[in-house]
């Protein structure tokens, strides 16, 4: 389960706070990019790699990369000190707003950058069930049976949680 205070474009908000509009290409098309970096003792572990592999990948899709590293990362600390993060996974998200035809014409940032945080699965008992959907999902994504994906069902572990930018 993610952190209460996210970081959303500009500002770190309670999470309740945050909002999406239709009017978001990335965001109902699925056009961005993320990144997960492990949390150990209240810091970003690789977060260069990370920030490196991003850049690559704006390049790569042509999406505006209007961030810096060193800004998200000071945006990923506070995040991690609001929530009083000691280990975890963050998630840094890059979602493309204003791309292709099902763009509104809003007045949104071509690119939103949106941080959050979660407990260790381990701590949050999440574990076991995230492990069983994700071998499920690898196998049936990679050519494995469907017999992965009906065991996955069958056990109640497609609960449709996770998701994709």
């Amino acid at each position: 389960m993610i952190h209460r205070n996210v970081f959303h474009n500009e500002e770190l908000l309670g999470i309740e706070k945050v909002r999406w509009s239709p009017g978001q290409a990335g965001l109902i098309c699925g056009w961005g990019l993320f990144t997960t970096v492990r949390i150990t003792q209240g810091e970003a572990f690789a977060y260069e790699r990370h920030w490196r592999r991003l850049e690559k990948d704006a390049a790569l899709t042509r999406l505006p990369l209007t961030y810096s590293g060193a800004k998200v990362r000071v945006h990923l600390q506070e995040v991690i000190r609001a929530n009083k993060v000691t280990e975890g996974c963050a998630r840094i998200y890059l979602i493309w707003n204003t791309v292709g035809g099902w763009k509104s014409d809003e007045n949104i940032a071509d690119v939103d950058l949106l941080i959050n945080h979660r407990r260790p699965a381990a701590a949050s008992g999440e574990r076991a069930a995230d492990s069983a959907r994700t071998r499920a999902a690898r196998g049936f994504a990679s050519g494995g049976s469907e017999n992965d994906f009906v065991v996955e069902q069958c056990v109640g572990l497609g609960r449709g949680t996770s998701g994709r930018v």
